[in-house]
């Protein structure tokens, strides 16, 4: 198991290095051009990115031009990796308690082979409990293959659903949302300003209350 782990590890690694250098590549790329955009939009378009710095501009910038799959798919494939050392244990167990209730309930017709004729049914022949676990054991491989399977899908469908729900707007949509965040921010401080001016107000104005 210890070896397993080892090679997960590695293979782990050999996937995400070459994805961080492509990563650096790319966000390198995407800092230039946020660059050059932001003061093309200065130009052009100086409401759009009125009252947005350069750092919240190229924050965006990089959060709506940043290919998002790859690392999702990465994240996904290291995960499923990891995961296999537990999934096994899992499955091991899952198999040694079905050959153990198999020990304590297995039916006595299912131990016999019957031949369906003109007569009726007839016993041809009978299988030991014995027989029926290397039976049973010749079958795992199918239930190994779809534990993994299913695992892989469960793996696969929650970073894709995190990939969905985390997808953003268009830069434009995203600089919009930014400025009413900030200005809903703004207004609830100003209520909240004003709230405790009219309680200190009331509190001046309220003798007994000053008493008290």
């Amino acid at each position: 198991m210890l070896f397993l782990i080892i090679i997960l590890l590695l293979l782990s690694a050999l996937l995400y290095g070459p994805y961080w250098l492509w990563k650096r590549k790319i966000e390198a790329e995407i800092a230039e051009g946020a660059k050059y955009e932001y003061e093309r939009l200065v130009e052009a378009q100086a409401d759009i990115v009125r009252d947005i710095s350069k750092q919240e501009f190229y924050t965006l910038y990089h959060k709506t031009e940043i290919p998002r799959y790859p690392g999702y798919m990465i994240a996904a494939s290291i995960s499923f990796f990891l995961s296999i050392p537990l999934l096994l244990v899992i499955l091991a167990a899952g198999q040694w308690a079905m050959n153990k209730w198999l020990d304590n309930t297995i039916p006595e017709i299912y131990l016999n082979q019957f031949v369906f004729g003109e007569k009726g049914i007839s016993p041809l022949a009978r299988i030991e409990p014995e027989a029926l676990h290397f039976i049973l054991n010749d079958w795992a491989g199918f239930y190994y293959f779809f534990g993994f399977l299913i695992a892989w899908g469960l793996v696969f469908a929650f970073f894709m659903k995190r990939y969905h729900e985390n997808t953003p707007a268009l830069l434009r949509e995203e600089i919009i949302r930014l400025k009413m965040q900030r200005q809903e921010s703004e207004q609830a401080s100003n209520a909240l300003g004003e709230g405790e001016r009219d309680g200190k107000g009331d509190d001046e104005g309220n003798p007994d209350r000053q008493t008290a």
